[in-house]
């Protein structure tokens, strides 16, 4: 564990993990942590109803969908929907594989007949909105109204699909509907 690029001190207590600065935070300061780790995730089932959530198997690969409160199953994460942060995300998969999470593709890096797809979200989320998966997909990106960058992950084996591609076609549309409900749409 890094807090600013130093070592920090670090503890696991049954879900939470503790982590002691070498040296005080000045208050209302951002601050970067940075949680290096090795796991095996698994469906999570958790305290609260609701079935499984968190990590899930595919045929090919994952995905990860930890709403509600289940991120922490996954990656260490602080699950509270107002402790919000921005995430860089470096997943390698074997060349071939795709690997979607938050935010833009900054880059791809080949290495060793593996690719390493780095995405960052800048915008501050919960991690309950944390989302990625790894497997054959298809991404494909259209802009949505007032330049709302739109992408679409669908398994490769289903990408032509009629119905599909219907489906996905609204979702430029359910922008605005959306919009006039809750408000402006918060991220790019």
């Amino acid at each position: 564990v890094l807090i600013e690029g130093r070592p920090a001190g670090f503890v696991r207590t049954g879900e939470d993990l503790v982590v002691t600065p070498a040296h005080a935070l000045r208050q209302n300061r951002q601050f970067r942590t940075t949680v290096i780790y090795t796991g095996t995730p698994a469906p999570y089932q958790g305290a609260d109803p609701g079935g499984t959530k968190g990590f899930f198997p595919t045929v090919d690969g994952f995905f990860v969908a930890p709403q509600p409160q289940a991120a922490h199953s996954v990656f260490p994460a602080n699950d509270y929907p107002s402790d919000k942060a921005t995430m860089t995300f470096h997943l390698t998969v074997p060349t071939g594989m795709t690997a979607v999470a938050n935010g833009v593709l900054t880059s791809t890096e080949r290495h060793d007949g593996n690719v390493t797809w780095n995405w960052q979200e800048r915008e501050p989320i919960a991690t309950e909105l944390v989302t990625m998966a790894v497997g054959h997909y298809t991404i494909s990106r259209h802009a949505g109204p007032h330049g709302v960058a739109l992408r679409d992950v669908v398994p490769t084996a289903d990408a032509n699909l009629a119905g599909l591609r219907t489906t996905l076609g609204q979702t430029a549309s359910h922008v605005p509907w959306l919009e006039m409900r809750l408000g402006p749409d918060p991220f790019g």
